[in-house]
């Protein structure tokens, strides 16, 4: 099961171009769309595009498995002026966040996973972790001296890491090494 998790998203990114040629449209309203409603997505994507915001995009809505709108905008390299295609490769850097949350959510309505699900449950290497706290600094200071980088010492945590605490991002854990916390600009904090 634990593969699949991995498996599941590169799964789809490759065979997301071979579908997009065979995907068939539905009206909107076979499956409880507004044909008039969703005609302002389309607005809005075009008038992004004029206002040059952006070169194009591609749009899905989707309900019960089958697609209400499907349709490419604009241009896909404004250099060749080469169109946007439904199979169009997007770069998409820092949006593996959106798209696990997107996994997880639907797990979530499947009732596969639980927010407050610990984190250990599905990678069982996350039980039992400790938290990194600043050790104070003891004794007055010392004239004319520069005190140097913090030191840590170890803790149990008070709980288990949560799926909640993943998609909301507090759950302690740093991206960029012990120095930084995530994006932010300041030093870790002890959590």
């Amino acid at each position: 099961m634990k593969k699949l998790w991995y498996v599941a998203p590169v799964l789809v990114l490759l065979t997301g171009p071979l579908a997009a040629a065979s995907i068939q449209v539905v009206k909107p309203e076979e499956v409880g769309f507004s044909s008039e409603r969703l005609a302002r997505i389309q607005q809005t994507v075009k008038r992004h595009i004029d206002a040059h915001d952006i070169a194009g995009a591609v749009t899905l809505v989707a309900r019960r498995g089958r697609i209400a709108l499907f349709e490419a905008y604009g241009l896909a390299d404004l250099d060749s002026r080469k169109p946007m295609s439904k199979d169009s490769l997007f770069w998409i850097a820092s949006m593996s966040k959106p798209i696990t949350g997107v996994a997880i959510l639907m797990l979530l309505e499947e009732g596969k996973v639980r927010l407050t699900d610990p984190v250990s449950k599905f990678i069982p290497e996350f039980q039992g972790l400790k938290v990194a706290m600043v050790q104070e600094r003891t004794g007055p200071p010392v004239a004319g001296s520069v005190s140097g980088p913090p030191q840590y010492y170890t803790v149990p945590a008070n709980r288990e890491i949560t799926v909640r605490d993943l998609l909301s991002h507090v759950s302690g854990l740093a991206s960029r090494g012990d120095k930084h916390c995530g994006s932010c600009e300041r030093p870790q904090e002890a959590r």
